[in-house]
């Protein structure tokens, strides 16, 4: 805010199906400016090409996912967009139609191939190795996550009448079925989403009105559905939250999904334990519970159809293959991630994995980051006791953390470690990568 300026505040509250807004006006100037083109979005030779349908920050840079997979137009030229230096990184050219999520998953940023066009896989940026490709066989893929932590899945199809989802417990170097759904009627059968909540993993076939669920051991065809064509599935304030026929739902796994937007939602994005959507009215909305929400901008850029979240500002992503900001930070919290560094050592190995804590913002002071270790590999006991904190040293951008595994003398598989930032602090925001994973080999047999 300027010095010296004043605001009035208008709050409103209206209590709509058990949701209550707060609706700002006149808080804080409500001012958007273009950030950058996106010049390989701009080329695409159709409008829908062009539309930018996915922005993700990501390790201090922002991603973004475009093309139109009905007219064929790929391949995806993806590079991440500094917007301290304005430069974008070396190109990545993924051999898909389009692409319109990215997901990240254990310090990494995974892309689906939505159609695939020369080669099939999934496009992976690792941190220590960069861009990878993870070749595997999909008509097209709607959606990657991971079930136990160890594993991946995706879905999609996988040809005339197939709903197709695949796993791979080996970071993705192969695939197998690991469920189908035959639908002979139908053959744009397919899975536009997946995901987890209470223990369980969820997907339903676009040619069913039923949704499917996998405890680990067995799948089970429910009474109910979610929605044939949700998707853009994502863990929030204890639920899955999923766009189904353009509003938000959440879903806790016992029922039918519930609405949560009282608007249509082009798009949202969750940093630091808050969720942020973008409608179609050009409104910007915030919650952390899917309950109270706060209008932060009722001016969003009129072609905007993507929203993410880098260095503490919001970005848009727009309809002609441009990329906006917002005027107001949402904090002044410094920005922090975390990205494995070394994501594998071998149990008892004098050769830690290591995680890499980073931070963005000012430099000059120390900063103490808190989190806490999850995964099957337990602290101090399959690797050296360690503290849940760690302190970036002033005018360093970050600082490691070692995890130099010990021996148990037992005869068990592969083990994990998660690194999760807390969120929702007073020190610091924590943005994506939120968490990350160090693999321990089993006895230097497992990697």
């Amino acid at each position: 805010m300027k010095a010296n300026a004043t605001y009035f505040i208008r709050i409103f509250f209206m209590a709509i199906a058990g949701t209550v807004f707060a609706l700002q006006a006149d808080a804080a100037p409500d001012v958007w400016s273009l950030e950058v083109v996106n010049k390989w979005a701009q080329a695409q030779r159709t409008s829908v090409g062009k539309i930018i349908r996915a922005v993700q920050g990501w390790n201090g840079r922002l991603y973004s996912g475009f093309g139109d997979y009905n007219a064929n137009t790929g391949p995806i030229t993806l590079a991440g967009y500094d917007p301290v230096t304005k430069t974008f990184d070396e190109p990545f050219v993924f051999t898909t139609e389009a692409v319109y999520y990215f997901t990240p998953i254990f310090g990494r940023l995974y892309v689906p191939p939505i159609d695939p066009s020369t080669h099939s896989g999934v496009a992976v940026l690792d941190y220590s190795k960069g861009w990878q490709f993870k070749s595997v066989y999909m008509e097209h893929c709607y959606g990657i996550t991971t079930f136990n932590g160890k594993d991946l899945w995706i879905v999609g199809s996988g040809g005339d009448h197939l709903s197709h989802a695949k796993r791979s417990v080996d970071d993705g170097n192969t695939w197998t079925l690991g469920y189908q759904e035959v639908y002979l009627d139908d053959d744009y059968s397919r899975f536009y989403f997946v995901g987890t909540v209470g223990g369980k993993m969820y997907l339903q076939s676009s040619s069913s009105g039923a949704c499917s669920s996998y405890d680990g051991t067995t799948w089970t065809t429910n009474s109910y559905g979610i929605g044939q064509y949700g998707s853009k599935t994502s863990s929030f304030a204890g639920v899955m939250v999923l766009k189904i026929n353009n509003y938000l739902h959440s879903f806790n796994g016992t029922g039918a999904p519930t609405a949560v937007s009282q608007n249509y939602v082009c798009d949202y994005v969750i940093s630091d334990g808050a969720l942020y959507t973008l409608g179609y009215d050009r409104t910007v909305m915030r919650t952390t519970n899917l309950q109270n929400w706060t209008t932060l901008s009722t001016n969003a850029p009129s072609d905007a159809h993507s929203i993410g979240v880098l260095g503490r500002k919001l970005y848009v992503g727009t309809r002609v293959g441009t990329m906006w900001t917002y005027s107001e930070p949402l904090d002044a919290k410094p920005p922090v991630w975390v990205v494995p560094d070394v994501d594998r050592t071998t149990e008892g190995s004098s050769f830690p994995g290591v995680f890499r804590i980073k931070r963005g913002g000012d430099l000059s002071q120390p900063l103490t980051v808190t989190y806490t270790f999850s995964g099957d590999a337990e602290n101090g006991v399959d690797f050296v006791q360690r503290p849940l904190s760690a302190t970036i040293p002033a005018g360093e951008a970050s600082v490691t953390v070692e995890i130099l595994s010990l021996r148990d003398g037992l005869v068990e598989g592969d083990e994990h470690v998660n690194l999760v930032l807390d969120e929702g602090t007073a020190a610091f925001a924590a943005e994506c990568p939120r968490d990350a994973r160090v693999m321990i080999g089993n006895q230097g047999t497992g990697i």
